[in-house]
């Protein structure tokens, strides 16, 4: 494995010290790091929506509610990137309705 750079779209964190972020890395590849204790998850993809879809449902935020839990803060570096999934994306990483 190499190293990995990214640049920032989005990140939440809570109250718990979980951490997500997505960022857009070398040749448009969307990557999601997630950390929880002392474990951490590094996915990439092609697709920005599977990417942002991912990046909510770590963040244990459900994308198509207005809501964001008390125990969570996001952080929008870019918004011009920032968007809400589509529902198929939501759905196909095994997000509910």
């Amino acid at each position: 494995m190499g190293l990995i750079l990214v640049d920032i779209v989005a990140e939440a964190v809570r109250d718990d010290g979980r951490w997500v972020c997505v960022g857009v890395g070398l040749n448009d590849v969307w990557v999601v790091i997630s950390r929880s204790g002392t474990a951490a998850w590094i996915f990439r993809y092609l697709d920005p929506d599977a990417a942002l879809a991912r990046f909510f449902e770590h963040a244990n935020v459900h994308p198509f509610s207005a809501h964001i839990p008390d125990n969570t803060r996001l952080v929008v570096h870019k918004p011009s990137m920032f968007r809400l999934p589509s529902m198929e994306a939501w759905k196909r990483i095994g997000g509910e309705d």
